[in-house]
């Protein structure tokens, strides 16, 4: 496992550039796992891309009960 500490994740995008990875666990990761994820993430999204974290107790799923690993809040394409 890459973070073990790590039960579940999930990665919101707000924006074209900015994107809010939610990581729940037993303890946070260390600074240099959270670096080696934004380092990742901008490769993958552009150096310019803003990304944020939060560490909450528990991530919930949906109303159907599924679990979404990734949600875009990016408006659809008419």
């Amino acid at each position: 496992d890459v973070l073990p500490s790590i039960r579940r994740f999930q990665v919101l995008q707000r924006d074209y550039d900015d994107v809010l990875i939610r990581l729940e666990g037993d303890v946070s990761p260390e600074s240099m796992e959270l670096e080696d994820i934004v380092r990742g993430v901008k490769a993958a999204m552009g150096a310019e891309c803003r990304v944020g974290f939060e560490f909450p107790e528990r991530i919930s799923p949906t109303a159907s009960g599924k679990f979404l690993y990734t949600i875009s809040d990016l408006p659809e394409w008419s």
